[in-house]
């Protein structure tokens, strides 16, 4: 949320917010007015260019209510009290402003949209002994189907003559991404009817490195003023369309995803690969018309067109809940 003003280029102007009982804001909360405290009640402004607007994020730590500012020309080298005052505007805030947020947070909101948290799909019972590795009791090594495997998340069971067993020990998920998981002890269930190894566990369609990729990449439709685009810099109000953004990109690299995986087979069981395909492509062409809207709501209420200055930190202003149920792989 920004305080601006326009008024002649090229001096200085500061602001105090006021809250309902006239009590000022010294930085860190409101007090009542004291003259000697007045620098700490200065907020910058900052020109665009040379244009004559000038604006000013709301600080960090304003709670939700309504407030006014008053926006002065600074006549000295420090704001005074007998600087001239510009004129006030009212604004509120509607939720605890801002709320900084980390690439990891960024990263896990997306998962949240694109239902790919590290719960959100689990594999039952994989037999993952095969012709090519058997459980012989000299293999040790052993491969998941659905990748990337979450950490920490994979119980194995054992059937065996005589022995059934189930654990989360004895073995090692050596290698996440390609579903690698290496046993201390070769298992060896022996060669009776319906013994195996056999695997639950939850996985993923793709990395953090992947979905920051995404990020990244949403971030250039926002046409960012620094080259390359950093996601973490995005201010508040445009973290719901980079989100929409980059879940677009999600979608595609999904549609890519399914459309390699079963290009040969002709899809999933029930499901075609070109039909799974264009419903990827129409939710990745959905995700991005939100996302364009959301962007251009957010620098028209900026008296902006395109060109916005990051404020070197980003804020979670919301979090957008449309999404489609992302079609999983074979268990």
């Amino acid at each position: 949320m920004f305080m601006s003003i326009e008024y002649t280029s090229g001096v200085t102007i500061y602001a105090v917010i006021h809250d309902q009982s006239n009590n000022l804001w010294n930085g860190s909360s409101f007090e009542a007015y004291n003259s000697a405290h007045w620098t700490s009640y200065a907020i910058a402004f900052t020109e665009q260019g040379s244009i004559g607007y000038y604006s000013a994020l709301v600080p960090a730590g304003i709670p939700v209510g309504s407030y006014s500012f008053t926006a002065y020309q600074q006549l000295g080298g420090t704001p005074a009290t007998t600087d001239t005052p510009l004129g006030s505007r009212n604004f509120t805030v509607s939720a605890p402003y801002p709320t900084i947020i980390t690439v990891s947070s960024l990263i896990t909101s997306l998962r949240l949209l694109a239902d790919d948290g590290p719960d959100s799909k689990v594999v039952y019972e994989e037999k993952i002994t095969r012709a090519t590795t058997p459980a012989d009791g000299s293999n040790k090594i052993f491969r998941l189907s659905s990748i990337p495997v979450v950490t920490s998340s994979i119980y194995i069971t054992i059937i065996g003559t005589g022995a059934t067993y189930r654990t989360q020990t004895g073995f090692t998920l050596t290698d996440a991404a390609n579903g690698i998981i290496t046993f201390v002890t070769a298992p060896n269930p022996g060669a009776g009817s319906g013994n195996g190894v056999y695997a639950d566990y939850n996985y993923q369609y793709f990395s953090d490195e992947k979905y920051l990729e995404f990020l990244v990449e949403g971030s250039e439709n926002l046409q960012l003023s620094q080259t390359p685009p950093d996601p973490s810099t995005v201010v508040s109000g445009l973290v719901p369309a980079l989100l929409q953004y980059g879940l677009s990109m999600f979608f595609k690299a999904r549609y890519a995803q399914y459309a390699s995986r079963y290009a040969s087979t002709g899809g999933q069981a029930g499901h075609s690969v070109e039909v799974v395909g264009q419903t990827y492509l129409k939710a990745a062409d959905m995700a991005e018309k939100r996302a364009d809207k959301l962007r251009d709501d957010y620098y028209k209420k900026q008296g902006q067109s395109l060109t916005p200055a990051y404020a070197g930190t980003s804020i979670l202003g919301a979090q957008i809940a449309s999404q489609i149920d992302p079609i999983s792989p074979p268990r």
